[in-house]
């Protein structure tokens, strides 16, 4: 089986799921979210928070044990969307910017909601409230956000500046 569970606040880390959503339909009920994990206050105390499946800090981590110096990816999945950085000046020239900040849209599915939102392939991300100079400030903006919150996109798109609503 496989589908959107439709967790009322994955991203910080509230994987209840939501009065309408389809997994309730084949029998999946809430349970308490504060009942496991580490228990003991003394223990709590030093205890290490866990990166957040589903976050795009979560898909930066990549095997190789303590002490590795891990790097953030160049390209993720975000609303639906593959996007990545801008990593060369091959893709800055392509695209007709002046510098490598921002995040590609690589490809918006029309059935994504990157693509409800007005996001096109080759789109280039700069603002989602504040500037987004990679995938890590992407991130950063997009936990920010609160349901009912007000969107407005700037994109990079055909070599000028839209604002999507």
């Amino acid at each position: 089986m496989k589908g959107d569970a439709r967790f009322r606040a994955p991203l910080k880390g509230d994987y209840r799921v939501a009065a309408g959503s389809p997994a309730r339909r084949v029998g999946f009920r809430n349970f308490p979210m504060d009942r496991f994990g580490v228990r003991k206050p003394e223990l709590r105390r030093i205890a290490r928070t866990p990166v957040l499946p589903g976050t795009l800090e979560a898909a930066s981590i990549r095997s190789g044990g303590w002490g590795r110096d891990y790097r953030f990816p160049t390209t993720a999945e975000w609303l639906g969307a593959t996007v990545k950085e801008i990593e060369t000046d091959g893709e800055m020239s392509a695209m007709g910017l002046g510098d490598h900040r921002g995040v590609m849209v690589v490809r918006s599915p029309l059935n994504s909601i990157a693509a409800s939102l007005g996001l096109r392939d080759r789109d280039v991300i700069l603002e989602l409230r504040s500037p987004v100079e990679n995938l890590r400030s992407l991130s950063v903006a997009t936990v920010a956000l609160h349901p009912g919150d007000r969107l407005e996109i700037k994109v990079w798109r055909a070599q000028r500046l839209e604002t999507l609503p």
